[in-house]
């Protein structure tokens, strides 16, 4: 009984602290057209990260940035090749703040 109360509690604060982080990163960028990477290490069919990832992409939405997510699908060397990938873009189609739960 108490494992399960912890759960509910990780699922309903996890989220928000996310999101919350999100908001600080983009407000003190202070550049308004930036667009926000979220490497999200969990699987794109698991209720936790989509509702993180939905989180974070209402708080990016409410600033006027551009949100973008992939997932690693709970592969760790998966989100290190992302966070490559996304670092050898273009400067201008390179995302201003990276995120990684």
């Amino acid at each position: 009984m108490m494992e399960r109360k912890r759960e509910r509690y990780c699922y309903r604060v996890r989220p928000s602290v996310a999101a919350l982080c999100l908001s600080v990163l983009l407000y003190a960028s202070g550049a308004p057209a930036q667009t926000v990477a979220f490497i999200n290490p969990g699987k794109s069919d698991e209720i936790y990260w989509i509702t993180a990832t939905q989180s974070m992409q209402a708080a990016a939405k409410s600033l006027g940035m551009a949100f973008e997510v992939q997932y690693a699908q709970r592969e760790p060397l998966k989100t290190l090749e992302i966070a490559r990938e996304l670092v050898a873009r273009p400067a201008g189609k390179r995302p201003g703040v990276y995120c990684h739960h």
